[in-house]
């Protein structure tokens, strides 16, 4: 493809919804578009990230998100009904961002805000902060996730002070229980405090979440063991639970099974469902597809009836670079020698062959030139390492020039 057409195609695409009518105006395949669509969502993504993983921004989306759901919980009691309408993915297109990258984030502070509890223990539950309040979560929010994190990103080392954002929190707590047990015993002699409501502990949600699990445990199966333990500390969470990154994958794989509250799982089903870019299940898509080409290719080199190994041939060989295709006996392919032959099913613009030339340099470098097959299409001005060793193309070639052994 030329570059002019690309980039007058990258420039028309707005969303998926005009895919089709571009490509039958400019005579492109809708698979090509498709890819095109993607990369630049991605590029585009990349970009903004930081502004979306910033401690104050990811503070501020769960507590839109733990907003919202007060909000409706508190329409539906009047109402007298239920609703259920997906809150992450009204969020989510507030802010331009996928829906799967935001529920990992207020995943990510759930987890932070919840003691570090695993999503599948049934004290992790949205319940306590609704029974909690806004403001309440909101100042939980900022004690046990942003600070902590804005702490934890800076180069220089406050040990004593990182440490302390959990003491601080349940020093607070501590003067209002012993003000409420005094005023209980001696009404007279509690004072309002002009400092508002105390700040609570890292795991005192969590706490309250045991709390409401035990209450109903009936409800959830294993609700009991994890109602009886005890809050949750950043050393013990890390044995028990595992990391973070690891916990929050999980939920990803299978939420309803995974995550023990049900309304935190049914958010992140529908955000699996509807992301059309970063969910598990295109992944999966992706996946399934560049096998499918990587069979093709196999299939159309078989029908020629040349040797060659596969992937897992080099591998049960003990290879360490393993192209897709590596031919027993080189072949010429428009008058350049061709060793191996790797598929890609996507659309090779500038940052992903960018991205994959180390992995094609380190095939020359091993086994000489080679070629590289954009299954739906590519940049025309990206084919131009061919006198060093790396043919690009845009199908399986037509005419191939085997190697005479007489």
């Amino acid at each position: 493809m030329k570059r002019e057409l690309y980039e007058k195609l990258y420039s028309s695409i707005r969303d998926r919804d005009c895919l089709f009518e571009l490509a039958s105006r400019n005579g492109v395949s809708y698979e090509t578009l498709l890819s095109i669509y993607s990369q630049k969502y991605q590029c585009i993504t990349r970009k903004n990230m930081r502004h979306h993983r910033n401690p104050e921004a990811m503070g501020k989306y769960f507590n839109w998100f733990v907003d919202l759901l007060c909000r409706e919980y508190e329409a539906v009691t009047a109402e007298g009904g239920r609703s259920q309408k997906p809150i992450l993915l009204h969020i989510a297109e507030e802010v331009s961002l996928a829906p799967c990258l935001l529920a990992r984030i207020v995943l990510e502070v759930f987890w932070h805000v919840a003691g570090g509890l695993s999503f599948e223990s049934a004290a992790a539950s949205l319940e306590p902060m609704r029974r909690l309040g806004r403001a309440e979560v909101a100042r939980l929010v900022e004690v046990n996730f942003v600070h902590a994190q804005r702490l934890a990103g800076t180069k220089q080392k406050f040990p004593k002070r990182e440490q302390g954002v959990a003491a601080a929190a349940a020093a607070a707590v501590a003067p209002s229980a012993s003000a409420e047990s005094s005023s209980s015993q001696h009404p007279t002699a509690a004072a309002p405090s002009s400092a508002g409501p105390a700040r609570r502990a890292p795991g005192e949600l969590a706490a309250a979440g045991a709390a409401a699990a035990s209450d109903g445990e009936g409800e959830r199966g294993g609700a009991n063991e994890s109602a009886t333990a005890p809050p949750a500390s950043s050393s013990s969470s890390s044995s028990s639970s595992g990391s973070l990154k690891a916990n929050v994958n999980r939920c990803f794989k299978d939420p309803a099974t995974n995550i023990a509250d049900p309304r935190l799982a049914w958010e992140v089903e529908q955000c699996v469902r509807y992301d059309d870019n970063y969910s598990p299940l295109v992944d999966k898509i992706r996946h399934v597809v560049g096998l499918e080409y990587e069979y093709v290719l196999q299939e159309k080199v078989r029908n020629l009836g040349i040797d060659f190994k596969d992937e897992d041939d080099l591998r049960r060989e003990g290879y360490a670079k393993t192209p897709d295709i590596m031919l027993n006996l080189p072949v010429a392919v428009d008058g350049h020698v061709v060793n191996w032959i790797e598929s890609k099913a996507s659309f090779g613009d500038d940052y992903s062959h960018g991205s994959y030339l180390p992995q094609f340099w380190g095939y020359q470098n091993r086994y000489g030139p080679g070629l590289v097959i954009y299954w739906f299409g590519f940049v025309d001005d990206l084919d131009a390492d061919r006198s060093k060793g790396i043919l690009v193309m845009d199908r399986f070639p037509d005419t191939i020039v085997r190697m005479s052994l007489g």
